[in-house]
């Protein structure tokens, strides 16, 4: 099944592969006349020898006050959700849209890599949203995360046999709980390239475009709300509404998004740990006062995802194993991030369109 074949109209904006995904957003685009830049990631292909690139569609004036900037495909595998939901504000919400002074930006894809090979990760298996700290000291790890990494990981996970990897983690989550791996497992660690969770050695490809779209159309006095779609973490169907900016915009942000309950990462209650070097320090270095947003959307159980975060790690380390089980894992990886089912898609836009609005609406109180 494809998910352009999922039941009722929000299915047709579905694509479960990276070039028809592409093709539909930069289609749906240039329909409603946005202005589009490409970023190309010359340095790899996509998993059929495909280009692989990074668009940005604007659409109102490059001069505005109010701007509103929508991210997908931070973390590849989860664009397949992003690029939908950025499809469908496209096709629906836009139309209603007064543009004066107003600008609505369209990341598209910001880790095509992943995307199209069925991963988190990028091609140097970093994970993007740890990957926007300063390099310029010497990485180390603290003593509870190498302890960890040699409780749980294999030395060299190449060349390493999958079921026994998964049963060496098997025994730790039993002794110490899903929720302890989680936290130390997602961290970010800038030690060891191989293993889950590397933020990089330096700056990716995908974080020197992120770089570049901000430096462009996020300046400091721009009145700005940042919307970042995520799948994954959470109870299926659930929106978890997480607030990655400055802790003193905080309640700004509360008084901006009036339709949900608004967290910070690793706060009570939250599915999501805190972390290091995401994403919005990148836009914080430009512009300190953006209010920047991560819908978090759940999908299946986190048992069942860390089995399957490790799965893809493991894959990425032995790219030439046999094609039946490198085909298993990308599609246990796909359908880990995006559940082709219409009452899941329903409550995701449902979600996406409210807090869509409620950024809108504050903006144009604020004009």
């Amino acid at each position: 099944m494809t998910f352009s074949q999922i039941p009722g109209p929000l299915g047709q904006a579905c694509r479960s592969n990276y070039m028809e995904a592409r093709a539909l957003f930069l289609k749906t685009a240039q329909s409603i006349a946005c202005d589009i830049d490409h970023y190309q990631n010359e340095a790899v292909s996509g998993i059929n020898g495909e280009a692989l690139f990074c668009d940005v569609a604007r659409l109102g004036p490059d001069s505005a006050s109010r701007k509103i900037l929508l991210s997908s495909g931070v973390h590849g595998v989860e664009a397949y959700c992003g690029s939908a939901m950025q499809i469908l504000i496209m096709q629906n919400l836009i139309p209603r849209i007064d543009f004066e002074d107003l600008q609505i930006i369209f990341v598209h894809i910001l880790n095509p890599y992943g995307c199209s090979h069925y991963t988190r990760n990028n091609e140097n298996n970093i994970d993007l949203n740890r990957n926007f700290v300063d390099f310029s000291g010497v990485a180390t790890a603290a003593p509870e995360l190498s302890q960890f990494r040699e409780e749980t990981y294999p030395s060299d996970w190449s060349g390493s046999d999958l079921k026994q990897v998964l049963k060496h983690i098997g025994h730790y989550i039993s002794a110490h709980g899903p929720e302890k791996f989680q936290t130390l497992m997602t961290q970010g660690q800038y030690v060891w390239p191989q293993d889950p969770y590397f933020g990089g050695l330096a700056e990716s490809w995908s974080n020197q475009v992120w770089a570049d779209i901000c430096r462009k159309h996020c300046a400091p006095e721009v009145n700005l709300v940042h919307l970042d779609f995520h799948t994954g973490l959470g109870p299926r169907g659930a929106c978890e509404l997480i607030y990655t900016g400055s802790p003193t915009h905080f309640q700004r942000a509360k008084n901006t998004f009036v339709s949900g309950r608004l967290i910070a990462p690793g706060a009570e209650g939250s599915s999501t740990p805190s972390i290091s070097g995401p994403l919005c320090c990148g836009l914080l270095s430009v512009n300190p006062d953006a209010l920047c947003v991560a819908l978090e959307f759940g999908t299946i159980p986190i048992e069942d995802m860390l089995g399957t975060l490790i799965e893809a790690n493991w894959l990425h380390n032995n790219p030439n194993c046999c094609a039946e089980e490198r085909l298993r894992i990308q599609h246990n990886t796909l359908k880990a991030f995006f559940i082709p089912e219409a009452n899941w898609l329903d409550q995701v836009w449902d979600m996406s369109e409210t807090y869509f609005m409620d950024a809108l609406h504050s903006l144009n109180k604020n004009r």
